[in-house]
């Protein structure tokens, strides 16, 4: 009976703490766009994080966990078309991460799936809000063309160690087999 009780008084708080919101975009100009490892105009993913958060995916990277770590950290994400976004605003609704009225640091993360590299943008700082209160003031982070535009020419990060491939290894295995099989004769 006290566990149920203990459970039912932690659903409660939970359900009535204020979580905090941030709306967040890009800004590119006319011209402007994000672009890939390679200079080409990118068509994929940006993931808006906590810099914290961001600055810590190298230790995921080592892990091999990249991706995943991306996914479950990221606090929204927006989709790119030809290195433009194709949705005006983004909001991140009623995120338990982040507290009303608390500045946070927030970063966002360009990864090109197909070369398997990522950058991480500059950071804004700005105050979350209480989307739930009377009377909503939303803050925005933007992200324009000095944060995250034309990356192409950024410090791109590999998201997986090299390994050598699989059939070099054959080959070297072979190889010595071979030698051995000489010297026998």
């Amino acid at each position: 009976m006290k566990k149920l009780l203990v459970f039912a008084l932690c659903m409660f708080i939970a359900g009535v703490a204020s979580a905090g919101s941030i709306q967040w975009n890009i800004s590119l100009g006319k011209k402007g766009f994000i672009a890939d490892s390679n200079g080409d105009a990118m068509t994929g993913t940006l993931y808006f994080l906590l810099t914290d958060t961001a600055n810590s995916l190298s230790d995921a990277v080592d892990l091999n966990k990249f991706a995943d770590t991306l996914e479950s950290s990221k606090l929204g994400s927006m989709e790119l078309t030809n290195g433009k976004n194709t949705a005006v605003n983004t909001v991140t609704k009623s995120n338990t991460v982040l507290t009303p009225d608390t500045t946070y640091s927030f970063s966002l993360i360009v990864f090109d799936t197909a070369n398997k590299q990522y950058y991480i943008s500059s950071a804004i700082e700005q105050k979350a809000y209480d989307e739930a209160a009377e009377i909503v003031t939303a803050t925005q982070v933007t992200f324009n063309q000095t944060q995250v535009g034309s990356t192409f020419a950024a410090n791109w990060s590999p998201t997986a160690p090299a390994v050598p491939e699989p059939s070099t290894a054959a080959l070297a295995l072979a190889g010595l087999a071979l030698l051995l099989k000489r010297r026998k004769a």
